[in-house]
């Protein structure tokens, strides 16, 4: 009797050992910086803000899809995305990291899709996307961005061309091209480069 009674404890110690071992989500840290500085950073950079309230998107949330997290910090010795610190502090925007892994992504995309719960961004780095387009779009994955970015517009010169030749599907584009550098042609960790 006393070896069946412990037979049943320990299962169930090891059913509550192997439910506890799940993969816990990380904790973001919010890292200090003044708005002033973020916005200083992004003038130099040519980049001018619009007022809050000429932001129609301001207070919104939207949903990310990839296999890691540019935008948050998790750990004090990240660099701080002045970007998106100064669309979440300014703005009151936030993004909301939808975990998939580089294997399983497009997989996880078409399960959201089909159940109605699709993201808003997914990257189109061109190791991912740009080999693959355009199935994704055939399949209705991805929608075209035409009434958010036009590509005649002085700002995106220098990525019309481009976006063109590789981006388009009868006559819409499908990707939001902002640069082309060589971490586009050679697929590395800056992070891991950086250390």
């Amino acid at each position: 009797m006393f070896k069946k009674f412990a037979s049943i404890c320990l299962a169930v110690l090891m059913i509550f050992a192997l439910v506890g071992c799940g993969k816990q989500r990380r904790q973001i840290i919010e890292l200090t910086l003044s708005t002033e500085d973020s916005e200083a950073i992004l003038a130099a950079a040519g980049i001018m803000l619009p007022p809050v309230e000429e932001a129609p998107a301001a207070g919104s949330t939207v949903k990310w899809l990839w296999d890691s997290d540019p935008f948050h910090n998790y750990s004090e010795d990240e660099i701080v995305n002045t970007g998106y610190f100064t669309f979440h502090t300014k703005y009151g925007c936030d993004v909301e990291w939808v975990e998939t892994t580089y294997e399983t992504k497009f997989n996880d995309l078409a399960s959201l899709v089909l159940t109605g719960t699709s993201p808003d961004f997914f990257n189109a780095q061109c190791n991912t996307f740009i080999e693959v387009f355009p199935i994704p779009c055939i399949k209705g994955m991805f929608q075209p961005i035409d009434d958010y970015v036009d590509y005649s517009d002085p700002l995106w010169s220098g990525m019309k061309d481009f976006a063109d030749r590789f981006c388009s599907l009868n006559g819409k584009h499908y990707v939001i091209c902002t640069d082309l550098t060589f971490g586009s042609v050679c697929a590395y960790n800056r992070r891991v480069i950086d250390k």
